[in-house]
């Protein structure tokens, strides 16, 4: 393991291009310390302002956490942790792995994007993989080919995504301009403006503005309608308006059907042909609604807020693990921090000097010339046994045993044949009867072959197969005598 140390000044900034895996981790030390598997697969160069970096292959760096760093080409995956100075990856070939963060610029990342704990957020390049986001400041991205799923930001700009998109407890607005997927957002404090969209629309607790469209799916809004915000959905599939207990507000439908509860709460003020208006309890902002579909208008169920409920319970739960799991992340990578690594390498170094002297040892202790001259002395003796054996004698006696056992099946079938001749001359057949002088009768037919015959004809079909020998087929016959 090769590792080089040097010390960083106020300013200056590290820029790398690496053709294998990256770990950066933050330090409250002003050093660089870098470690490879070997010298050759570093070149470090230090310019006015600057330190450049080319690795060849993976690497393991400690840095200042207040310095700038620029990845400009990285071939492998980036995991990078507790830096607050500002970070700009121009080229990832693999993943991107970022926690505890300060402000974060993305040119090009072909693998996926994972962000925790981070400032605001930049995305000037395409980002070709899924993008997940936690506890981040204001994200304004270019493009995403994969899924966008962000949890806890300040605000979202987006010109377009590929996948689908959920957006859930953002302090600002959120701005898509067009997405291929579904889009779900839900406690969105600030504005929504949402463009093209070619999946469906959920959107829910949204406080400020809310302009959609067109949306080729459906749509469902469920939230409060604040008195002065603007409020206009147009869409091609059908659209879903669930109101709390107690909401006010006036709905311009223009749709192919509509459905209104019947309720003394909703009126219906003015209907034409494709047209209607709807009056929901008293005064309260416009609400736009347009869509080749149908309209929908109803109440919030009592279920649908348990499951918010329970939805806001569980993500409480998560922040609380998240916060206890970098307590813990935090603890250990001051440890880490604070290991002697030099020792701990001295010490593997001396254990490895152990171990080969102990192999070194019991080497020497082996007399390999000993082992070599029993391993000839056997080979000696087998050759001598092999040589010892009279294979003459050994042929003669598989040809007499072979010449023995073919008279004996010969003297067998003599003797199996010469009964069957006495059998036959002692019961010979009966003629027929003469036929009648009226009617001639067919000849009768020819008598069946007594048990005994059958018996006798199946031992000498087992002697012809060589399944018995010719004294076993005697012994048989014998017996069936």
């Amino acid at each position: 393991m090769f590792t080089r140390q040097m010390q960083l000044n106020e300013g200056i900034r590290v820029e790398i291009e690496g053709q294998g895996d990256l770990n950066v981790l933050g330090s409250q030390e002003r050093i660089l310390r870098l470690e490879t598997l070997r010298e050759e697969d570093v070149e470090i160069r230090q310019e006015a302002g600057r330190v450049l970096l080319h690795l060849r292959d993976d690497a393991s760096i400690l840095l200042w956490q207040d310095a700038p760093l620029l990845l400009r080409r990285l071939r492998g995956d980036f995991q990078g942790r507790g830096l607050k100075g500002p970070l700009e990856a121009e080229e990832v070939e693999g993943d991107l792995n970022l926690s505890n963060l300060g402000q974060v610029r993305l040119g090009q990342v072909d693998g996926d994007v994972s962000i925790h704990q981070a400032g605001d957020i930049q995305g000037q390049g395409v980002l070709n993989g899924d993008l997940s986001l936690h506890q981040v400041g204001a994200v304004k991205l270019a493009r995403v080919e994969g899924d966008v799923a962000l949890q806890e930001a300040a605000s979202l700009s987006l010109d377009r995504a590929e996948g689908d998109l959920s957006a859930g407890r953002v302090a600002g607005d959120v701005r898509l301009k067009e997405v291929e997927g579904d889009i779900l957002l839900r406690d969105i404090a600030g504005a929504v403006e949402v463009g093209r969209t070619e999946g469906d629309l959920n959107a829910r607790q949204v406080q400020g503005d809310l302009v959609a469209g067109p949306v080729d799916g459906d749509i469902v809004l469920d939230t409060a309608l604040r008195e002065g915000c603007t409020y206009r959905l147009t869409g091609r599939g059908d659209i879903v308006v669930r109101c709390p207990e107690g909401t006010a507000a006036r709905f311009l439908i223009q749709a192919a059907s509509w459905v209104v509860p019947p309720s003394d709460v909703y009126r219906v003020e003015r209907k034409e042909e494709g047209q209607v208006v709807v009056q929901l309890g008293q005064g309260g902002p416009e609400v736009h609604l347009s869509t080749d579909g149908e309209v929908v208008l109803g109440p919030a169920g009592d279920w649908e807020r348990s499951v918010h409920d329970f939805s806001q319970r569980m993500e409480e739960w998560g922040r609380r693990f998240g916060r206890q799991m970098e307590e813990w992340g935090e603890r250990l990578r001051e440890r880490l921090q604070q290991a002697d690594w030099e020792r701990l390498g001295r010490e593997i170094e001396e254990a490895t000097a152990r171990v080969a002297q102990l192999v070194e040892t019991r080497l020497q202790e082996l007399d390999l010339d000993e082992l070599g001259r029993r391993a000839e002395e056997a080979a000696a003796q087998a050759g001598e046994r092999v040589r010892q054996v009279d294979w003459e004698r050994i042929a003669q006696k598989i040809e007499q045993a072979t010449r023995q056992g073919m008279e004996r099946i010969q003297a067998g079938l003599q003797r199996l044949q010469e009964r069957l001749r006495r059998q036959a001359a002692a019961e010979p057949p009966t003629p027929p009867p003469s036929p009648a002088p009226e009617t001639p009768s067919p000849p009768p037919p020819k008598p069946a072959p007594s048990p005994l015959d059958e018996e006798r004809m199946a031992v000498l079909r087992l002697v012809e197969e060589g399944r018995l020998t010719a004294d076993e087929a005697a012994a048989l016959l014998d017996a069936l005598e």
